[in-house]
């Protein structure tokens, strides 16, 4: 049976079911680990189908391997045989569901011959039936692979296979969203490493104090990098033009200014006023709006 991405999210789910969903969906949002979330896909499959195992595994591509398998019920050491499976039917009913991207089912391990290179392994362990399903992409492309297995030998029933297929859904949103975090936070260390080498002092906005700030905009300032964090960028204007500054970087954030430059006077931690030219630009940082800054300061040379 192939997976299928169109099913509807929604089919027989419980208010419990839903209720999972929602958390696990926080748990990644307020920065849960993967190997967290996964053990939380995990158990929560495991609630709802009464009596299974559930094992997730993640694909790398490139080496076509399953590495990384979770399961929170599931023997240590059975966990560590499964670690690296290669795809194909060395990888038994896991490696062939990455290969051929197909659910593979069985309703009896030890005799069905897709299994056959780890059926002692999860015999051993009283793993008697199961089936795996991949995880995959939108362009059909092996993110993962989520089984659930059995001590008794049986085909998974029509209930067993919706929330197996629920789960591949939900690894997927999972594991996408990890990966996207992981480019952003790259992203934002190269930007960041970037705008700290620059000899100009800059910030990042995206609200009233700073998201980052660089070192020479210390050395204009006399602030350390934890003070700008912790103070209103506007703060920094000479009480003259505070209200302008604050009025000019609210605009900004909100697009609905045009001037992307304009003068005011900077008053330093030592009490000292600079006059200088502030110019914005709108930049993404960390997934979200935000706005570049840079002071020139125009009482030098």
């Amino acid at each position: 049976m192939s997976y299928g991405a169109h099913e509807d999210w929604y089919e027989e789910a419980s208010a419990e079911a839903m209720g999972d969903m929602v958390r696990l969906m926080e748990a990644m949002l307020n920065g849960a680990s993967l190997d967290f979330a996964l053990d939380a896909l995990a158990s929560m499959v495991e609630r709802q189908a009464s009596g299974s195992r559930c094992l997730l595994a993640l694909a790398d591509p490139v080496e076509r391997r399953l590495r990384l398998s979770r399961s929170p019920h599931l023997p240590l050491e059975l966990l560590l045989e499964l670690e690296e499976l290669p795809f194909g039917t060395q990888g038994g009913g896991f490696g062939l569901a990455a290969e051929q991207r197909q659910t593979i089912t069985s309703g009896d391990i030890a005799q069905d011959a897709a299994w056959a290179d780890i059926a002692a392994s999860l015999t051993s362990n009283g793993l008697q039936a199961g089936m795996a399903l991949p995880v995959l992409t939108e362009g059909n492309d092996v993110l993962g692979v989520v089984s659930l297995l059995f001590r008794d030998k049986h085909l998974p029933s029509p209930r067993e296979q919706f929330v197996a297929r629920r789960a591949a859904r939900l690894a997927r949103l999972v594991i996408q969203y990890e990966q996207r975090q992981q480019i952003l936070q790259r992203n934002a260390r190269l930007y960041q490493d970037m705008v700290e080498s620059l000899p100009v002092p800059t910030f990042i906005l995206r609200g009233e104090r700073p998201s980052f700030v660089n070192g020479a905009l210390s050395e204009l300032t006399g602030y350390t990098a934890d003070a700008l964090f912790s103070t209103p960028l506007w703060d920094l204007a000479d009480t003259s033009d505070t209200s302008a500054m604050r009025d000019a970087l609210i605009a900004n954030l909100r697009g609905s200014q045009h001037a992307e430059h304009y003068r005011f006077r900077l008053k330093t931690k030592s009490g000292a006023v600079r006059s200088i030219e502030l110019r914005t630009r709108p930049v993404r940082f960390n997934g979200s709006e935000a706005l570049l800054g840079v002071m020139l300061d125009r009482d030098d040379g």
